[in-house]
């Protein structure tokens, strides 16, 4: 594997499984612009230096695609499908992420787990957040938002604001971020108005 490289242009095509992984050098992915783009299952996972890529066209992130990567700013306008095991763990130094098309999170276990400088997130557009599996209101449903920085700001959609099967109140790994992790956490309506604060 050519682990010494810092910047990879992909010109065409996707980013495939474990492509792009445990490139310790590794600082820049530029893809293609207006080309929509799939990243594999574990990608970019454990590239620790990647911090800079244009994900404006991506539509799909797989198991663990961003795994403890150095990202700061990512804004998914079109994402729409991401793998059940998150892409997005272990991402100290992510502040901020937005998924602007994204609706259904099958697996909401880690989520954005440890993502330990986070400050925003927007999933406004999310309806159904996981888990995949038959009992919805189990643990699993808690650690979404596990270690997010404290105060961290989520943006969800009114659906989210009802959907804990067990008594019909907020999601369960929101209404824990707000309890362990001091996060502020707004409803906003399908057309992204505001409407209410957990």
């Amino acid at each position: 594997m050519y682990t010494g490289f810092k910047k990879v242009i992909i010109e065409t095509g996707n980013i495939e499984n474990g492509s792009l992984r445990e490139m310790p050098n590794l600082e820049e992915i530029v893809l293609p612009y207006q080309q929509k783009i799939s990243i594999g299952i574990d990608a970019i996972n454990a590239s620790t230096k990647a911090s800079l890529m244009n994900v404006g066209y991506v539509l799909s992130a797989g198991n663990r695609a961003f795994y403890a990567t150095a990202f700061e700013v990512l804004d998914f306008q079109r994402l729409v499908s991401i793998g059940d095991v998150s892409p997005f763990q272990n991402m100290s130094k992510l502040k901020s992420i937005k998924f602007g098309s994204l609706v259904t999170v099958n697996n909401s276990e880690s989520f954005l787990a440890n993502s330990t400088s986070l400050e925003y997130v927007d999933i406004k557009k999310v309806k159904y957040f996981g888990p995949n599996h038959s009992n919805p209101s189990v643990s699993l449903r808690f650690y979404g938002f596990n270690g997010i920085k404290l105060n961290c700001v989520i943006e969800a959609n009114i659906a989210l604001a009802t959907a804990d099967t067990t008594d019909g109140t907020a999601h369960q790994s929101l209404k824990k971020a707000k309890a362990n992790r001091g996060a502020i956490i707004k409803f906003y309506d399908d057309n992204g108005n505001y409407v209410s604060t957990l």
